[in-house]
């Protein structure tokens, strides 16, 4: 079934993976998900609980998320085999396996919390969440993923600003000098790493010609950038690089297939900039850049 869709969200989709009734299913169930890290975090920090709920809401998200997926496949007798589906069979066989030869099943299980290690449980809840987000087709549920996206960082960007600018009234992890945000997340680098999602999601709204609330938008990505940026994370500075490459790749793409771009090259170089002018405001007036820099001269020695 050909479906039209509008902007960046999508062109023109003539597969439809899921029934309609099971992608609204699956969109809630993940709207669900993506909402509830943050809010049920954020709670647990008020009340001095900090991180301890992120992990068992991971595992149960898996399990469940798991069980969903089985029930669906295996009541559709004419589901037709995908590529995504052998992706899925492989990440959960290659799990398995690895947990049948790990030296310390006891480590295996419990994660090694210490080192931030995910136990397999974990590492499912990752498996199916992307499986059923690649899967979403229609406009309308794709928007509701990205408003859900946006909410998550909102609640994320908040504390984050406030934490490197030591502003947060709660329990923090000082464990780096140079003070980095962690936003509602168990560390700085996967901070870092979300952020540069919603970095790249706002920023490429606010460069599609059809965007309305363009000012918004901006400043929306702008904010974004900043909060990403102070996570001090070096792989978030690989991130955000990558996403702006990947605007020049999709680009090109459009203009050897002869299909018009979406997006708006004016504001593509106004983000850049803007990106440069904020870059240039932190090295001179903060060191959550320099100090990483820095370190990673030592570490090069």
């Amino acid at each position: 079934m050909k479906e039209k869709t509008k902007g960046l969200l999508a062109r023109d989709i003539n597969f439809n993976y899921w029934r309609e009734d099971t992608e609204g299913f699956l969109t809630n169930f993940l709207v669900i998900i993506a909402l509830s890290f943050p809010v049920i975090e954020l709670i647990a920090v008020m009340c001095g609980h900090n991180h301890i709920f992120m992990a068992p809401l991971l595992r149960i998200f898996g399990v469940v998320g798991f069980v969903i997926l089985l029930a669906i496949f295996l009541k559709n007798k004419n589901h037709s085999f995908c590529i995504s589906d052998l992706f899925l069979l492989l990440s959960v066989l290659f799990t398995v396996i690895s947990v049948v030869f790990s030296k310390s099943k006891l480590i295996t299980f419990t994660g090694a919390a210490e080192n931030h290690a995910e136990d397999p449980f974990q590492v499912l809840g990752y498996f199916v969440i992307f499986f059923m987000a690649t899967h979403i087709a229609s406009y309308d549920n794709r928007k509701k993923l990205i408003i859900a996206i946006l909410i998550v960082a909102v609640l994320n960007n908040i504390p984050a600003i406030l934490q490197h600018l030591q502003l947060w009234p709660f329990e923090v992890m000082a464990e780096e000098p140079f003070n980095p945000a962690f936003g509602l997340t168990l560390h700085f680098n996967f901070y870092g790493a979300i952020s540069v999602m919603f970095s790249a999601i706002s920023g490429m709204v606010f460069m599609m010609k059809k965007t309305k609330h363009i000012i918004a938008w901006y400043v929306a990505a702008l904010l974004c950038f900043v909060a990403a940026m102070f996570s001090g994370s070096r792989l978030t500075w690989v991130g955000l690089a990558a996403s702006f490459g990947f605007v020049i790749v999709l680009e090109l793409y459009y203009k050897l297939k002869g299909i018009e771009s979406i997006l708006s090259a004016k504001r593509y170089v106004l983000l850049v900039i803007s990106f440069a002018v904020i870059c240039v405001l932190l090295i001179v007036f903060d060191d959550i850049i320099v100090s990483q820099i820095v370190e990673t001269t030592k570490e090069l020695e």
